[in-house]
């Protein structure tokens, strides 16, 4: 598995970056609810919108980052962040600005340590906006001791969290459409990948070439040609120059 900048390197991953998953022999290409598909180890694919893409030869299939959905989910009406797969909100700055984005009337938040209140980020129904920072209060979510005024949590979704020589991949059993070698035997995935390779902080291509998703490689833009600025495509040399 291996981390491709397609253009120019940048801080961190960002719309066109690309996650390429390598197989050890050509595929049917089969089409993919990705998501379903397999299983992250050590990191997470969080809230990240992906086209997914195969290689020609059905070798490699890439995952390109296509944007980020919003983060927050508002006012959890039963247990805790935890239980609903979520995340709790532990600064002030993110509360106010999930606090905004759902839509809530109070945007101001007040700190407390009350014990009972819902870990982070939450809100008394109707009325405040309120950041718990009492580590005692860690793991609780939705309380509803006094009637009509309930406190809910504010949560928000797993970001895109990949660790270079630690996140690995497994592709899991229930695949709508089996992936398989024509005319080869197919067998169960036994074990994770390998660890994850390369970063996001960096060009996968060397300068003069580009990456080719058919051929999940860079290629040389050739005799008379040169990379464009942003290092996703090659243009003719100006008259008078040769790359």
């Amino acid at each position: 598995v291996e981390l491709v900048e397609p253009g120019l390197s940048d801080d961190g991953p960002d719309v066109g970056d690309i996650i390429a998953i390598t197989f050890d022999r050509p595929t049917n290409r089969a089409a993919l609810q990705w998501r379903d598909a397999f299983q992250v180890l050590d990191g997470s694919l969080g809230k990240t919108e992906f086209v997914p893409m195969w290689s020609d030869a059905g070798d490699v299939l890439m995952l390109q980052i296509a944007g980020q959905v919003d983060t927050y989910v508002g006012k959890i009406i039963s247990g805790s962040c935890g239980d609903h797969g979520l995340l709790p909100i532990l600064t002030l700055e993110e509360c106010e600005t999930a606090a905004y984005k759902i839509g809530l009337a109070d945007v101001t938040v007040t700190t407390t340590t009350e014990t009972e209140s819902p870990e982070g980020c939450w809100f008394l129904d109707g009325y405040s906006l309120y950041l718990n920072t009492n580590p005692a209060s860690q793991g609780k979510g939705t309380e509803t001791s006094t009637p009509g005024f309930p406190r809910l949590p504010i949560c928000t979704l797993p970001g895109l969290d990949l660790q270079e020589g630690v996140t690995r991949f497994r592709f899991v059993g229930n695949l709508e459409v089996a992936l398989q070698t024509e005319g080869e035997d197919s067998y169960p995935v036994a074990d994770f990948s390998p660890a994850l390779q390369g970063s996001f902080s960096q060009s996968f291509c060397s300068n003069g070439t580009v990456f080719k998703p058919g051929n999940a490689s860079c290629l040389a833009c050739g005799l008379g040609f040169a990379r464009t600025p942003d290092g996703l495509g090659c243009e003719a040399c100006p008259a008078g120059t040769i790359a």
